[in-house]
């Protein structure tokens, strides 16, 4: 997940890809800021694992191991694939955060391509939060309740980013090929497993009242 960052990126490559973007000195100083955020942590994972690779690798995959541990019948199907890594040390509050944070520069490269500009800021300084917030435990071990009530709040967070996306995606198939169903139920089967990696009942709940006009 962590290596679609692409650091050679320009202003210009970006402005190219998405309909509208802010001035090309705006874009270049976000994504100077979005790749030194992600060099920190980094930096920080591999201080948190003391250049062990193993643990780098396991304080990486920590955000979605956690959300398998917490899944449901509407967990993506990548999520489940972390279910041979489900017993792996509990992460600490520094190494989940570490985690989610890198997740959530991934999350803004995505909206900033999508000229989702807005959600791109937000997504960054959400990761800033973490970052500060793991640089500020001073102990790894320091796992209160309070701490872990913000860890399940991300982990939430993280699946419903997921599902937002899955849902966005079933309905615009739908209105872009509704003329090729005969109802919705049959556009739910369609979409269902097929488009986005989703339960038949999950599709069908998603379109209702919406109109493919």
């Amino acid at each position: 997940m962590y290596n679609k960052w692409k650091a050679s990126i320009t202003a210009e490559e970006l402005a190219s890809e998405i309909p509208y973007c802010p001035p090309e000195f705006i874009i270049d100083a976000f994504i100077k800021h979005l790749k030194e955020t992600m060099d920190y942590i980094l930096i920080d994972v591999r201080k948190a694992a003391k250049d062990d690779k193993k643990e780098v690798a396991r304080i990486l995959r920590a955000v979605f191991v956690e959300a398998y541990k917490s899944k449901d019948d509407d967990t993506p199907p990548h999520i489940l694939k972390y279910a041979k890594y489900r017993h792996d040390v509990e992460s600490t509050t520094v190494e989940f955060n570490l985690s989610f944070a890198l997740w959530l520069c991934n999350r803004c490269m995505t909206e900033l391509r999508d000229g989702n500009f807005e959600d791109a800021f937000h997504w960054l300084g959400q990761a800033n939060m973490c970052k500060e917030t793991a640089g500020g435990i001073d102990s790894a071990d320091k796992f209160n309740e309070r701490q872990k009530k913000i860890v399940y709040e991300n982990i939430a967070a993280v699946r419903h980013a997921e599902n937002r996306s899955m849902k966005d995606d079933a309905i615009q198939h739908y209105k872009d090929n509704h003329k090729s169903f005969t109802d919705k139920n049959d556009a739910a089967f369609q979409i269902a497993e097929k488009i986005v990696p989703a339960k038949f009942s999950t599709v069908r709940d998603w379109l209702k009242g919406v109109n493919p006009g």
